[in-house]
This record gives structure tokens, sequence and C-alpha cells, in this order.
């Protein structure tokens, strides 16, 4: 393997950022920061503003200077090599777009041959954030050098003061961290289900987003089995998410006293800042009970926490209640002409199939209709697995 003293050509700078959450840019923005140093060059990482242009959601002001202190990041650079620019990168023709290589679909970037990647190219783009991982490198080493990296990062002292106090006034060491995974999906497939009711039809977006919403979201009901299971039933929640509903639905399951958020630390702040200090909070927790969210994994890398993956082993009932209400489709009668096409839409689709077979599921399209506009009219039990 040529080692990286051994290359002929270095690059200067190494282009990365991405357009989504906050997961996935602090992971583009860590690998791609590893990875230069490696080659010793300088890294740009660009943040393209409000993801999707979703203002209702992620708010007006998602920019970097909202969480990093950009002016100590650039007092910094001589020794830190590395630059945080609000906005989109240069145009992609004048760079390589490392993660668009045909190679890249195949490898993942895993196991490369250092020259294979850089080679002698003077600037590459990369807006993925999967690992940037080479033959013989080991991915806990790496993930501890991105852990040591994003301490280095010189944070706004708005976000650190919320924390810090935070820290200081909840024992979060003795608390398990909990992402309601919501947010962006749900929000999309509201407004999918919302258009399919206005127009009589189905969005054409909205199988994908079922897909989407069966593979990263579980009922209230999935998480507390699983919290009581492994931490027992006096155990308490940081609760975290981007739901309005989701006090109140965890209140059907756990007693107040066991839910706590971080409301009063997050009082006047941006929704950048707001994820910022969820994200470190989380990440002081003794361990994070979530979805497969790039949110909560994040949160684990920088705090070293482990991560628990909240599987799927609600019933079917409290499953397709829950999707119900978020697409707004608990509004519709039970035999109405358009919800037996969603029926027939998820009943028929892979993902679904999976996950029933994966559970035992065995419905048919009637109860799966009755399950889906059951709304809150009728909560489910806690489920009785082992």
């Amino acid at each position: 393997m040529t080692d990286v003293a051994e290359m002929t050509a270095a690059p200067e700078y190494f282009f990365a950022g991405r357009g989504d959450g906050l997961g996935g840019r602090f992971f583009n923005l860590l690998w791609s920061w590893r990875f230069a140093r490696l080659f010793g060059a300088k890294t740009v990482i660009f943040w393209p503003g409000t993801p999707g242009n979703m203002t209702d959601y992620f708010g007006h002001d998602f920019r970097a200077c909202q969480i990093f202190d950009l002016y100590l990041l650039e007092r910094a650079f001589p020794e830190l090599q590395i630059r945080i620019v609000d906005g989109k990168p240069p145009t992609e023709h004048d760079l390589d777009r490392l993660d668009q290589r045909p190679k890249w679909k195949k490898k993942a970037l895993k196991g490369w041959l250092r020259d294979d990647v850089f080679g002698g190219r003077d600037a590459i783009l990369y807006t993925s954030y999967k690992p940037l991982i080479f033959a013989g490198e080991k991915m806990d080493v790496c993930e501890s050098e991105l852990h040591e990296l994003f301490k280095q990062l010189p944070l706004s002292k708005t976000v650190t003061e919320r924390v810090e106090a935070a820290k200081a006034q909840l024992d979060l060491q003795n608390i398990v961290g909990m992402h309601y995974r919501r947010g962006d999906i749900v929000g999309r497939l509201g407004e999918f289900g919302r258009a399919s009711i206005e127009r009589n039809e189905i969005s054409p977006h909205l199988l994908s987003w079922v897909t989407f919403y069966i593979r990263k979201c579980a009922p209230a009901v999935t998480y507390v089995d699983q919290l009581n299971r492994a931490h027992g039933p006096d155990s308490r929640v940081l609760l975290f998410s981007d739901d309005s509903d989701a006090i109140s639905d965890f209140k059907r399951y756990l007693s107040a006293d066991r839910i706590i958020t971080l409301a009063s630390y997050l009082k006047g702040l941006t929704p950048i800042q707001v994820a910022m200090v969820e994200m470190l909070c989380m990440a002081s927790t003794k361990t994070i009970l979530s979805t497969n969210s790039g949110f909560s994994m994040i949160a684990s890398l920088v705090g070293k926490k482990p991560i628990e993956l909240v599987k799927f082993q609600a019933t079917p009932e409290a499953y397709f209640e829950d999707f119900g209400r978020v697409s707004g489709f608990n509004t519709l009668p039970v035999d109405n002409e358009l919800l037996a096409d969603v029926v027939d839409m998820i009943i028929t689709s892979p993902m679904y199939l999976g996950v029933a077979e994966e559970l035992g599921w065995d419905l048919s399209s009637e109860q799966l209709a009755r399950f889906i506009t059951m709304g809150s009219h009728k909560p489910a039990a806690l489920s009785a697995l082992p």
C-alpha cells in the first residue's frame, strides 16, 4: 500500500459539505477533515443553509455561524487546517466529485488504497456522510480520531453555555437519552398525506416516504418496551423529538416523573442551536436509545456513548395507529376509497412485507384500514414480549 508520505502530489485543499440535517453534516465534516489531514491538505467545509429549503421545519437560521465560533476557528486555521463557510460549494465542473465515481458505488470507499482515492488530483469535492476508511484501518480507531477532532472545533458561546447549564442541573450521566425519530420524515409524510387527501389520489412520492417511515420510525410503545426491558421500569429518559406530540405520546406509557426534556434550556435559540444543544446533551447521557438516525449516531460518536437501536417489536395496532396520525389518514372513514388505495400500496410494498414477515404480522386489508383510522381514540397496550 502506498504511504501518504510517498505520494508525489499532495492536494492543497479538500472541499466537502452536505445539505441535509445536523447528523449527516457532522459526519461529512469529520470524515472529510480526518481524510484531508492524512494528506496534509487543508479542509474547506461548506454549510449550504436550510436543508431542502424546508424553513417551516429547520428555520431560516440554519447557518454554521449559529453553532460555531467561526472567528476562533479562523484564528486556529494555521494549526487545525479547517475552515467552515456559510454557503454552497463551488461549481462541481472544476472539482472531482469523489462520491460519484463508479468505484465508490461498489466499494463505499472502504478498503481503498489511499493513492487510488486521491492520487495526484488538485482538489476533490466530497458530499457523502459515508466513512472514508482505507486499507488496513479499523473503524473503532477511526471513530476515536473523529471524537478527538470534534473536541477541537470551537463552538458558539450560546451553545456551550446552554449545554453546561443542562449538565450542571440534570443528572445526564444516569439518564437514558431517547431520540423519538420524527422530524423531516414525519413532516414529509404528513405533507404527502395531506396532498393525497386534498386531491383524493395518492401522491406519487407517498410510497417512498412510507418506506422511509417504516425503516426509520417506530411508535412510542416500542421505545417504552425496550427501555423497560433494558433499563428497568424506574429508568428515566431525556426525550429528544421534533414531534410536538412526543410528550403526550410517551405519557400514555410512562409516568411524568420519568420523562425529562430540555425545554427550559432551549428558549430563545434558533432551530439549529436547539439541535446542537440537544445533540451535545444526548452525547452526555449514559446511553442512547433510537432508531437508526444520523442525529443519534453523531451524538453517540461525540460522547463515546453506546447506542441501542430500537427494534421493531410493536404490535401492528400501535404501529399503524401512529402511521395514521402522522400522515393524517386517520381522518378518513374506514371505507374511504382513497384509504383503500393507501392500504393496498402499503400492504404490497416490499418494505412492509419484510417487516410483516420479521414480526409475524398477518393483516388483512380491512384490519390495516381499521388500525390506520384508529387515531388516538384507542391507546395500544404494551406488547407482551419477554
